[in-house]
């Protein structure tokens, strides 16, 4: 049996054929990372936040000790 390495598996340019604009259209909408004051104003929208975290659920028993 021959065992094939990953990268002979899959060949994007002949497995995934995309266009040019394809490439420029992913490029140009991909998921970017959030900086520290869009979070803030998603945090600052989340209602009673406070009260929230306060009544979250923790583990009970014994603690955790390696």
């Amino acid at each position: 049996m021959i065992s094939k390495k990953p990268s002979d598996l899959l060949d994007l340019a002949r497995d995934i054929p995309t266009a040019p604009e394809d490439v420029h259209f992913l490029r140009e909408n991909r998921p970017g990372s959030l900086t520290f004051e869009q979070l803030q104003t998603i945090v600052d929208q989340i209602p009673n936040l406070q009260e929230i975290l306060r009544r979250r659920p923790v583990p009970q028993g014994e603690p955790f000790e390696l």
